[in-house]
């Protein structure tokens, strides 16, 4: 009789192909949107691309924890779990350290709250059901192909591209350059390619800039990437 595997077997590393996979759709399935919607902590898309953002450098324990009570006391996490989720390569280590107050403090990568909002979902609020669907998914699917622009898409808060694209020229909003940066790390000629045409977009800006955009989706949606190749939040 095979032995029942606990949810924690279950779990993909921190830093496998598979979690880079989840971590880039998860905050889009139906019920993870109804939990929010009836309550649980768990942060949006928008929610983690800014604490991302704002802690470019990385994050302290202390900060990760603030960061976390701001949402909601119930997700503070203590330290042994916190090592815990370390030791079982459920969460990133440490990337370096600083000094604080006089004295030296490790400094996680900026993305650990993404993990952290994940194995919040994972044990806490995901049923059997939706554990199941999440772990069983065929390690081939990682393999798959995407198109540029869903791959930017997924890193980006604003589900097109035009929005997106719009509020970069009109509000300096700088979502789809970071997504374009992060959906294309692994290709720095293309991400270069890419930036470039929407840099001479924003400066453009006539009458002609709607041929501009839509040149611009073409290309994204004509030209493919593997989910491996796609870098963690």
């Amino acid at each position: 009789m095979t032995k029942k595997k606990s949810k924690t077997e279950k779990l993909s590393s921190w830093n496998s192909p598979m979690r880079t996979f989840l971590l880039n759709r998860i905050t889009k399935l139906d019920n993870y949107k109804l939990k929010i919607k009836e309550g649980y902590p768990l942060r949006t898309d928008k929610e983690l691309h800014d604490i991302i953002n704002r802690y470019n450098d990385g994050l302290t324990f202390e900060e990760i924890n603030a960061e976390q009570v701001k949402k909601s006391p119930v997700i503070k996490l203590k330290k042994p779990t916190f090592r815990k989720y370390i030791q079982d390569n459920l969460l990133p280590k440490s990337k370096g350290y600083k000094n604080v107050e006089k004295k030296r403090v490790a400094i996680f990568p900026n993305n650990v709250i993404s993990h952290i909002n994940f194995l919040y979902y994972f044990y806490q609020v995901a049923d059997n059901k939706i554990i199941d669907a999440l772990t069983n998914i065929s390690e081939a699917v990682i393999f798959d192909e995407i198109t540029y622009l869903e791959a930017i898409l997924s890193f980006s808060t604003y589900d097109n591209m035009h929005a997106a694209i719009y509020h970069y020229i009109c509000f300096d909003d700088v979502d789809v350059e970071n997504a374009i940066k992060n959906a294309l790390a692994k290709k720095p000629k293309e991400k270069a390619k890419v930036l470039k045409i929407l840099e001479r977009i924003d400066k453009k800006f006539d009458t002609s800039i709607k041929k501009e955009i839509s040149n611009l989706i073409n290309f994204l949606e004509e030209h493919k990437i593997h989910f491996i190749e796609i870098q963690d939040q």
